[in-house]
């Protein structure tokens, strides 16, 4: 997940002087102006100094786009943010999609699945928003409240967020020299196969998309190799975009992949 697509939400809250971030046991998040200012009889422990976005639990790569509404109410001194994510999917029909709820996939029309969301929040651009899903390009709609709501509402924003983000990209006559070996990201070396990376962890879809990538910046591509910590850096036109390092807390390798890189 690109967490830049949330720097403006992170902005609002440092600009209304909020410094601190907190959360409870039941992974509520909060955000005071001091650490004193949490309130620990509700259970709100300050976890860091700085603010930041929480992470999100959902994988990009998954599902064909996500739909992320990041609502902050007004608590006492603190402010409370809560991030829904509905994971989504393309059907033949650009109305329709399917959401993934209670482990199901549900086909739900667009326009009546959101409009009440949009009324209570008092947002616009519905349309535009099921023109960019049917596009498959991102969206992004923000409202700030100048007055707490009912319900103590202060902001909210709603992400489109494409997994497909460097689909834009891929070339069509682009080469044929990675591929899939197994679990391996690989090429042909002479009458041999050299196995670089073991992607098994990573989403098929995310798998796909790095070869392709690959292959299309091939003449540009440069590979790093670090044999005191065996790490594996494949860099285009300057760029990091595939990275293999060490989680010492798993105690394996894993494979990240730079979805800001600018071909």
């Amino acid at each position: 997940m690109d967490y830049k697509l949330f720097a403006n939400v992170i902005e609002w809250i440092n600009s209304n002087g909020y410094t601190c971030m907190g959360r409870t046991d039941d992974e509520e998040i909060y955000y005071g102006k001091t650490k004193e200012a949490f309130n620990l009889e509700n259970g709100i422990k300050c976890t860091s100094d700085f603010i930041k976005f929480p992470q999100i639990s959902s994988s990009l790569y998954s599902n064909d786009f996500l739909i992320i509404t990041t609502q902050i109410y007004k608590e006492d001194e603190n402010l409370q943010m809560c991030v829904d994510v509905d994971e989504c999917d393309f059907t033949d029909k650009p109305e329709i999609i399917n959401i993934r709820i209670t482990n199901c996939n549900e086909p739900v029309n667009i326009k009546k699945y959101f409009s009440q969301t949009f009324i209570d929040y008092k947002l616009e651009n519905l349309d535009l928003m099921i023109d960019d899903i049917a596009k498959k390009s991102d969206f992004a709609i923000t409202k700030l409240f100048d007055e707490p709501s009912d319900d103590n509402l202060v902001f909210v924003q709603i992400n489109v967020v494409m997994s497909t983000r460097l689909s834009k990209y891929i070339k069509t006559d682009r080469c044929d020299i990675f591929f899939m070996n197994g679990n391996f990201l690989a090429k042909k070396k002479g009458d041999h196969i050299k196995n670089y990376l073991d992607v098994s962890t990573n989403p098929q879809k995310q798998q796909t998309e790095m070869i392709d990538i690959l292959n299309s910046y091939y003449e540009n591509l440069t590979i790093i190799k670090k044999p005191y910590t065996n790490e594996i850096i494949f860099g285009i036109k300057g760029q990091e975009f595939l990275k293999k390092l060490w989680n010492k807390y798993e105690g394996k390798f894993y494979v990240v992949m730079n979805e800001a890189i600018n071909l």
